[in-house]
């Protein structure tokens, strides 16, 4: 025992206050004449071996102390058998080898959801705390797959959680905001922001003061290796959840009927873009697919069901690239520039390879993608695109298994069903920004 606590004392040495030393010191002085009859060395009368003498002081104090209590106790109580009590175990997450508290760990709750509470879907346990772009103010189908995949696969309701906020929350299957501020983000698949214009390196991701980044995987190379530059550590794992999101529909019966999709983001304003010109000969082959969706599993069927009758699909939404090859629909991504549709090597310039389109098929396995190039202002040669993609588009075959283990949540789902059930609803505010005075206090 008295070594132990030289152990744990000696431990201490040079973390003493000023305060705390010289009473150390005054003690190991009172203690040396019982020490006296031991031999002692010019080194260990030095003034350098006081915190030593301190250490030793203490310590015999200490056990001093302890025995007293222990004799204390000995005399006026008598023995007690403990009963031994099997609790019942706590459901947990597991962030890492060791496994620590975390609301992302499923709750029972109690009584009905507080109509007030941001929610997703329906469900007896407590919300999942969830970061995602917000689905009340830009009603896309892009935006409402991550807190959707979430809650399938928890079997959770999820909640909107803050992006400035001290309280532990998961960000999934998206891109990290560069609004994040404060607490403990769990992350899972994300990229960084800025990979688009990252130049020929990774973004200038830089981790925010007061905020703690646990990585469960990253969507591909580009982001793992921004995160590292800001001094975050990156697991090996990669790939882009939404790889799995097509499991959330019932796809069943679609009959391949388009010739080529053209799957666009929502467009501002009342200007008709050049982009969505079609010629007359191409007004039965193509379809434009807008991500503007209404929030209901109906509408997110019909949007899927939607893409999913494609022959071949050119997509201008990087977001959507994982979603639609993993539904092995043949497809080219829209990117700025000339030359028509040809095949990208992830070794070329982020000029003529995106870093974020680089970053979701890298992580996804693929060696390169299939890129249409078009001047922003001029229309799509449409007989091109569809050549192109004839031409040169392959598969991607991805393993989502070491993905799905390395999630900070519990699963609920298997790989082995075909499908997933879809939450029926998803009703999102953004938190109301906590007035200046109060922020430093927000918890939640």
């Amino acid at each position: 025992m008295f070594k132990g606590l030289m152990g744990l004392l000696m431990g201490r040495r040079g973390e003493l206050s000023p305060a705390e030393e010289a009473v150390a010191a005054a003690r190991a002085k009172e203690a040396e004449p019982q020490m006296s009859d031991a031999p002692q060395t010019e080194e260990a009368s030095s003034a350098e071996d006081a915190p030593r003498l301190a250490g030793e002081a203490l310590a015999s104090e200490a056990l001093a102390r302890e025995s007293a209590a222990e004799t204390q106790t000995a005399t006026q109580t008598a023995p007690i058998e403990a009963e031994t009590v099997d609790a019942e175990p706590t459901a947990a997450v597991e962030l890492s080898a060791e496994p620590i508290a975390s609301p992302l760990a499923a709750k029972p709750q109690a009584g009905e959801q507080d109509a007030s509470e941001p929610v997703a879907t329906d469900g007896a346990l407590e919300p999942l705390p969830l970061i995602w772009r917000n689905q009340a103010a830009q009603k896309t189908f892009d935006a409402a797959l991550p807190p959707l995949l979430i809650a399938a696969l928890t079997g959770r309701p999820v909640k909107l959680a803050s992006f400035k906020s001290k309280a532990e929350r998961l960000l999934a299957a998206d891109v990290a905001p560069p609004r994040l501020q404060r607490g403990v983000i769990h992350a899972w698949g994300v990229s960084v922001p800025g990979l688009r214009q990252a130049g020929d390196g990774p973004a200038g991701f830089v981790a925010p003061e007061e905020t703690e980044f646990q990585i469960a995987s990253v969507r591909g190379p580009e982001s793992a290796a921004a995160f590292a530059a800001a001094g975050v550590a990156t697991p090996d794992v990669m790939g882009d959840p939404l790889w799995l999101a097509p499991r959330l529909f019932d796809l069943s019966g679609v009959e391949k009927t388009v010739e080529i999709g053209f799957l666009r983001r929502p467009r501002d304003g009342d200007e008709p873009h050049p982009h969505d010109e079609i010629p007359a000969e191409f007004q039965s082959a193509v379809k434009i697919i807008d991500l503007a969706c209404e929030p209901t599993r109906e509408a997110w069927t019909a949007k899927a069901r939607e893409i999913a009758a494609c022959k071949r699909i050119l997509c201008e939404a990087p977001a959507m690239s994982a979603f639609i090859e993993a539904l092995g629909v043949p497809n080219a991504a829209l990117v700025q520039g000339g030359g028509g549709g040809l095949p990208v090597s992830f070794e070329l310039p982020w000029i003529e390879c995106p870093g974020d389109l680089k970053d979701i098929y890298a992580g996804l396995g693929a060696e390169g993608l299939l890129a249409f190039r078009n001047r922003g202002r001029e229309p799509i040669d449409w007989e091109a695109a569809i050549d192109a993609i004839d031409a040169h588009w392959s598969p991607v075959s991805f393993d989502p298994t070491l993905l799905l283990a390395s999630a900070p949540f519990d699963i609920v789902v298997s790989l082995e069903d075909a499908t997933w059930e879809c939450p029926a609803s998803l009703e999102a505010a953004q938190p109301v920004e906590p007035a200046a005075e109060t922020r430093e206090e927000v918890s939640a």
